[in-house]
């Protein structure tokens, strides 16, 4: 397995067989996003039986959870057959991350937590989580921490390039999560200016994962299998994760 990306020449990398998260091994390296609306229990489930190794919750936020709300609780409601699943949470308050932890590994149910620090919906920004606290790696970095003393599961941050094109966040973030002790990390290749469209920098991406010192997961603008290869090859990435291409099509 060449999982360590020594052999990062274009075109010549090959994906490893297996992805490691912490001390869970995953049997290969393509996971589904987590996706505020869509990434539930059933379809959690199709997509662990159509071949993916881990799977994601839906946005979470930590403050429901640390107060017991049964609404925001319901959505980690989960299934028989979507196991390794990961709770993927927000927030911007250490404490209530620290509480979220406890709670979540208490179930026995899950087997990671992924911090969200790239959505850019406006609503979650403004209140200084998602893609906000790209602008604030200290504070990210003590979210990772507090997480990470509060649970025994492995403790990973999924997150952008930066805000805008003209103000490149992720190497700040990547230095802050890795010293906090983050197991992984994952890059959506795109902007927070960008939201959802046009095609991932994987130049940029390219360049994270070769200053990275820990996992890096890519992810945007996969489609299709050549994506896959073409994210691989042209990045050397240890993992992919498809998002909006598995809604109906798992």
């Amino acid at each position: 397995c060449e999982a360590s990306g020594s052999n990062n020449s274009r075109g010549s990398w090959r994906p490893p067989a297996t992805l490691y998260i912490g001390n869970l091994r995953l049997p290969h390296p393509v996971l589904l996003a987590p996706m505020a609306g869509y990434t539930n229990a059933p379809t959690r489930q199709l997509a662990r039986d159509f071949g993916a190794a881990m799977t994601f919750t839906e946005m979470v936020n930590t403050a429901g959870l640390a107060h017991a709300s049964q609404k925001t609780w319901q959505l980690l409601e989960t299934g028989e057959r979507e196991q390794p699943l990961a709770a993927h949470v927000y927030g911007c308050d250490p404490d209530a991350f620290a509480a979220a932890a406890r709670a979540i590994a208490q179930t026995g149910r899950f087997h990671a937590i992924d911090i969200n620090a790239g959505c850019p919906v406006r609503k979650v920004t403004r209140g200084g989580a998602g893609a906000a606290l790209m602008l604030k790696p200290e504070l990210l970095g003590q979210i990772v921490a507090a997480t990470r003393a509060a649970s025994p599961l492995p403790v990973t941050v999924k997150t952008r390039l930066g805000p805008h094109p003209g103000k490149i966040a992720i190497f700040d973030v990547l230095n802050a999560v890795t010293r906090a002790g983050a197991a992984a990390i994952t890059v959506h290749a795109r902007f927070t200016s960008q939201a959802h469209s046009g095609a991932p920098d994987l130049e940029l991406l390219r360049s994270v994962k070769q200053h990275s010192r820990i996992p890096v997961i890519g992810n945007g603008g996969i489609t299709r299998g050549a994506d896959i290869r073409k994210m691989f090859s042209l990045t050397g990435v240890d993992g992919v994760m498809i998002g909006r291409a598995a809604i109906g099509n798992p």
